[in-house]
């Protein structure tokens, strides 16, 4: 995790990660993934270049991604991306 930022109603947050090699999620199409539910892929910063994605784009070693989640996907979200949210402490 790269960095964290929660709405200030807490009802939700964005996280930037940065994909390493190995995560599950790469090189699938963002609509074949399997983010809990209120997850959603708003940015991808592939070197200089912001993507906001559409459900064919997938995410490349190196891609940091920025995700919106509500609070009830945090946790599953922490678990599928084997990470840990300073947010949920």
């Amino acid at each position: 995790v790269i960095s964290e930022f929660s709405l200030s109603t807490r009802a939700a947050s964005f996280i930037e990660i940065l994909a390493k090699a190995g995560m599950s999620f790469l090189n699938t199409p963002i609509k074949d993934l399997r983010f809990p539910r209120g997850t959603l892929v708003t940015a991808i910063v592939r070197g200089d270049e912001v993507i906001i994605p559409d459900g064919s784009r997938e995410i490349e070693v190196d891609d940091h991604v920025v995700l919106f989640a509500v609070n009830d996907a945090l946790k599953k979200l922490q678990k599928m991306l084997d990470i840990n949210l300073e947010i949920l402490e």
